[in-house]
């Protein structure tokens, strides 16, 4: 298991995170909207996220993304 997986990252909104390992329609860079409504136990919280190329949104966990750029992703 990979340092991301056990210890995954907390975003704030307006982040521009990149997915690691992308797969088809995952490239590019994406601004952070917020934080999906997750457990109160959920070690792996979920964001809503918007494509900055496209404006095609997704909700991914927080192990799958990686910061590319903090604030400022308007």
């Amino acid at each position: 298991m990979t340092e991301q997986a056990l210890f995954p990252r907390l975003f704030a909104t307006d982040d521009l995170v990149q997915v690691t390992s992308p797969g088809r329609y995952e490239r590019g860079t994406w601004r952070v909207v917020g934080v999906v409504a997750t457990t109160a136990d959920s070690s792996d919280p979920a964001y809503d996220v918007e494509n900055r190329r496209t404006g095609r949104q997704r909700v991914f966990h927080g192990s799958r993304l990686e910061l590319s750029r903090v604030g400022r992703g308007a």
